[in-house]
């Protein structure tokens, strides 16, 4: 049995998840914070799908691993979603797993040159092939230099992305609906008096409140409303809420 764990704002790394899911035969992907409350058994196999940040794994899913007491899971793999290079996501993500006793098996980059280029269902099945046989497999990464940068780099970002919420602004389209802070899949944003968004200092740079207002009345710093963020097309907004109150079956 395989356990799918996804962190996931705009929605592709959720898209990934659900696909490998299905091509599993396994329940509904469970969030980092579900996984958690909840962790694999002993021997199963887990997987762990998130976009990658600063050329690393989100925040949250290294905290929440270095938060744990070890890692009970037969067999561990990951798949990282990419606007652009990945750096090194996999190989930062599989030293904090060592020290939890765990080791990455098996990882895999999903890009939007994938998608674009119909590439993507073909990697999904061939991740699932290996999954199901338990394949061990080496870890993607990208050019030398930006391997080598990519752990400074990755902690520099840690230490700061927290202020992210900071860069974020309201235009008067805004309609009060909450479903920002309804998305945010670390309670970063909370709706005050007059039922206007406030962002928190605790954000991970998921992009989640961007991407889904359906009024587009978030802006990010300069980018205003010019950054590369459209969800994935057949995902909703209620796919991500689902991801954010999943509980594993019992």
């Amino acid at each position: 049995m395989s356990m799918i764990v996804c962190f996931s704002g705009t929605g592709h790394s959720l898209r990934v998840a659900r696909d490998l899911a299905q091509g599993l035969g396994e329940p509904p992907p469970v969030s980092v914070r579900a996984w958690e409350r909840q962790r694999e058994t002993a021997g199963e196999r887990l997987v762990l799908v998130f976009p990658v940040y600063a050329f690393g794994p989100p925040r949250l899913l290294t905290t929440v691993i270095d938060r744990m007491e070890a890692i009970r899971a037969g067999q561990v793999y990951a798949v990282a979603t990419a606007g652009g290079t990945p750096g090194s996501a996999l190989t930062i993500l599989d030293g904090h797993l060592r020290e939890r006793g765990a080791v990455l098996r098996g990882g895999w980059i999903i890009t939007r040159w994938d998608t674009w280029l119909n590439r993507y269902h073909i990697k999904i099945n061939i991740m699932v092939r290996a999954i199901k046989e338990g394949r061990a497999g080496l870890l993607p990464g990208s050019s030398l230099l930006f391997d080598a940068l990519s752990p400074l780099l990755y902690r520099g970002f840690c230490r700061r992305v927290g202020a992210t919420g900071r860069r974020f602004r309201l235009a008067a389209t805004c309609t009060r609906c909450g479903l920002c802070a309804r998305l945010c899949p670390v309670d970063n944003i909370t709706l005050g008096d007059d039922g206007r968004p406030r962002w928190g200092d605790a954000c991970e740079a998921c992009l989640a409140c961007y991407a889904w207002c359906p009024a587009r009345a978030i802006r990010f710093g300069w980018w205003g409303r010019l950054l590369p963020a459209e969800p994935p097309a057949g995902l909703t907004a209620q796919d991500l809420l689902a991801l954010k109150e999943q509980t594993r079956p019992a």
